[in-house]
């Protein structure tokens, strides 16, 4: 099941703050460290990341700039990262700022997208092909499809 999954920003900020260790998203990154998923990462994703860092002060305060490069540096380590796309994506979320998901999703044959979005997660019945699924609902469908062959730690 789901070969390449592509995350949204923010579940990269909930590995960098550190919530889910040893949880959900752990989980999924230690499936990339098995070789049993391949994590894609868009370009736009990694700019979110940062500017969201950089726009909430209690981020800020956790992450000084040098802390935030060198988790990128580490997500790009274990991750493929997308260039950004040489034009706008087409109008497909309720926020426009999500449709690049989608389109590299799309683009880049991906199996999953694994986002605790509100707004992407509406549009499964819409991309139904195409499963947009939250961090624990992505490993429960891995694991069944795996056979109960999940990393937990």
């Amino acid at each position: 099941m789901n070969d390449r999954v592509l995350l949204d920003a923010n579940v990269l900020i909930s590995l960098a703050l550190g919530t889910w260790l040893g949880g959900t998203i752990y989980r999924i990154f230690r499936l990339a460290a098995l070789v049993r998923i391949e994590i894609i990462v868009a370009a736009e994703s990694l700019i979110e990341f940062r500017s969201s860092i950089a726009r909430k002060p209690v981020l800020r305060r956790r992450f000084p700039p040098v802390l935030v490069e060198s988790f990128i540096a580490e997500v790009d380590a274990c991750a493929e990262v997308l260039v950004r796309l040489p034009a706008p994506a087409p109008p497909r979320c309720r926020d426009p700022r999500d449709d690049y998901l989608i389109e590299e999703a799309l683009l880049h044959h991906t199996d999953a997208i694994v986002t605790g979005d509100d707004d992407l997660l509406v549009l499964l019945e819409q991309f139904g092909a195409l499963p947009i699924l939250p961090p624990g609902r992505f490993l429960e469908q891995w694991d069944r499809e795996a056979g109960g062959s999940l990393p937990t730690g």
